[in-house]
């Protein structure tokens, strides 16, 4: 199955082609001030790089946040005009979900942080069991110290956010706090591809239709309320 894999959710964003589980090419990218201007452009030069042309691809993958509300609506937007024009199917994977998927291997709760505004952070705690990953904490929006009193066992942290406030975190919880290696902190847009396989199998040509990015927005005033 070849999927064309979008990931604009973060400052370092990437474009991937994969085909099964082999990676055809891969961009990355240091420079989202002009991620809209070289988008698209990047994804056709990867085409022609690659050899694989949009005609031949089975789907498109997509991060779909929560993440930078500006690139990832690019993103998903740019995912859903060739799905469209392509008539094939998209899939939204979740920013978080999909680092914390990287580590299914562990033992230990995973907590994917990802910056937003200010010291607020989008996270959620994961947990790997028999029948794979399972959310235990559901994807929100929480001050980092805030979200940090509420941990209170040996956790591995990943993500960029996990990079930002790394001392703030160690701080905060000594021994507890784990880290994972740090090209592992940086999501790519493969992750993204391989990830949709299997939802691929199942996704309808329509799929663009019900395609919808994860801001989790509303969930900083709630915070904001607990926090007066």
């Amino acid at each position: 199955m070849k999927i064309l894999g979008i990931q604009t959710s973060t400052l370092i964003w990437s474009i991937a082609l994969v085909d099964g589980e082999k990676i055809l090419g891969e961009y990355t990218f240091d420079s989202y001030e002009h991620l809209s201007k070289i988008l698209v452009p990047a994804i056709d030069e990867l085409g022609k790089k690659t050899g694989l042309k949009k005609e031949e691809l089975d789907g498109i993958a997509v991060a779909k946040g929560p993440g930078l509300f500006t690139g990832g609506r690019m993103g998903i937007s740019v995912a859903k005009g060739l799905s469209m024009g392509l008539d094939i199917p998209v899939v939204g994977i979740s920013t978080l979900e999909a680092l914390a998927v990287n580590l299914s291997y562990t033992s230990y709760p995973i907590c994917p942080i990802i910056p937003s505004r200010g010291q607020d952070i989008y996270t959620a705690i994961y947990e790997v069991s028999a029948k794979g990953l399972k959310k235990i904490e559901k994807e929100s929006v929480f001050n980092v110290e805030d979200w940090l009193k509420t941990i209170h066992k040996p956790t591995l942290f990943v993500g960029d956010g996990a990079v930002k406030y790394k001392d703030t975190i160690k701080k905060r919880l000594g021994k507890s706090a784990l880290f994972v290696p740090t090209s592992l902190n940086y999501l790519r847009a493969s992750d993204i591809a391989f990830q949709s396989i299997g939802k691929m199998k199942k996704a309808s040509k329509l799929s663009y239709l019900n395609l919808k990015a994860e801001y989790l927005r509303p969930a900083v005033e709630i915070t904001k309320k607990k926090r007066k």
